[in-house]
């Protein structure tokens, strides 16, 4: 499992934390999980919540799969900074 300091509550947004420990831009983080650039955006800025189509959430997690990433190891909630 990861280390929980890799999500720090007192930094970015954990989407942010997260598109960033993928390697990605908001472009390719969007195209990952379906969604548009503008809304990876508004996420990151806390004007919206994370929200995945169960395909998206696929392809996110088979991109964590090479970093050795599972969905325990992401934070509880991906729009809020302090959430686990």
């Amino acid at each position: 499992m990861i280390n929980e300091k890799l999500f720090d509550s007192e930094g970015d947004p954990p989407v942010k934390q997260l598109r960033q420990l993928l390697r990605m831009s908001q472009f390719e983080f969007a195209v990952l999980v379906g969604v548009t650039p503008s809304t990876v955006s508004r996420w990151e800025d806390g004007k919206g919540r994370p929200a995945f189509t169960p395909g998206g959430f696929k392809r996110l997690l088979d991109a964590l799969q090479p970093l050795g990433l599972t969905l325990k190891d992401l934070p509880d909630d991906l729009g809020r900074a302090g959430q686990s």
